[in-house]
């Protein structure tokens, strides 16, 4: 079970990275847009603030998860609401994007369906 736990953390910092990716890509498209013109120079700052947030949430979220050791938890199911909860906590006490949940539950929950297989 300690290594099911183990891999569970080890394939989520993965997906992490991959959702980092994909936000860092939006960013460039975005300035890409701006800069043909298809999108303002508000709707551009608007839309960096937002990308920069869940950025800041995601690596908010990689900080918990350094915190996490497997063998403190009895089950799998344990450990991830746990680290559900921390995350939630996190959003609400500093302010990150509402969309960052979203995110990291999806996230959580994709990681789970694999593990569990």
């Amino acid at each position: 079970m300690r290594a099911l736990k183990n891999n569970y953390i080890a394939i989520l910092r993965i997906e992490l990275n991959d959702l980092l990716t994909d936000l860092e890509k939006l960013i460039e498209e975005c300035s890409k847009g701006h800069q043909t013109g298809m999108i303002s120079e508000n709707v551009l700052m608007q839309n960096l603030a937002v990308f920069k947030n869940e950025i800041l949430g995601v690596h908010r979220f990689q900080r918990i998860l350094d915190n996490i050791h497997a063998q403190e938890y009895e089950r799998l199911d344990d450990m991830i609401e746990d680290i559900r909860l921390k995350f939630h906590a996190l959003i609400h006490d500093h302010g990150l994007a509402d969309a960052i949940q979203i995110y990291i539950d999806r996230k959580l929950l994709k990681v789970e369906r694999y593990v569990k297989q």
